[in-house]
């Protein structure tokens, strides 16, 4: 949302001065043009759907089902520790130093999702 309202602010009123300054050419768009993009453009907001993570699932040389959790939103898994079933070693990580909020793993269906 920071980065969204900056930027459509500065669409807005560059839109708005020029439907003011605008004069009809023949390779220019309309009046008409312009102010349906206008308000097109009044008419966006930013909706923030929260966290969205990556997870990779797989089954290892053991036959063991692991999962990697990106939980940066990066998209980059090097870093992340593949993590087994819970029950099986009682494994957990943190999303965030910020919230602090643990997670744990569940494979279920031999990692079928259908």
């Amino acid at each position: 949302k920071e980065v969204f309202d900056p930027k459509q602010r500065e669409a807005i009123n560059n839109l708005q001065r020029e439907i003011g300054d605008w004069k009809k050419t023949d390779n220019g768009p309309s009046k008409k043009d312009l102010e349906a993009r206008l308000e097109v453009l009044t008419s966006l907001t930013f909706e923030d759907p929260g966290p969205i993570y990556d997870v990779v699932v797989f089954q290892d040389g053991e036959g063991i089902w692991r999962a990697v959790v990106d939980t940066k939103e990066e998209g980059d898994l090097t870093d992340a520790v593949p993590m087994a079933d819970y029950r099986l070693f009682r494994q957990y990580s943190t999303f965030s130093n910020q919230d602090l909020l643990n997670f744990s793993v569940n494979i279920y269906n031999d990692g079928n999702l259908c």
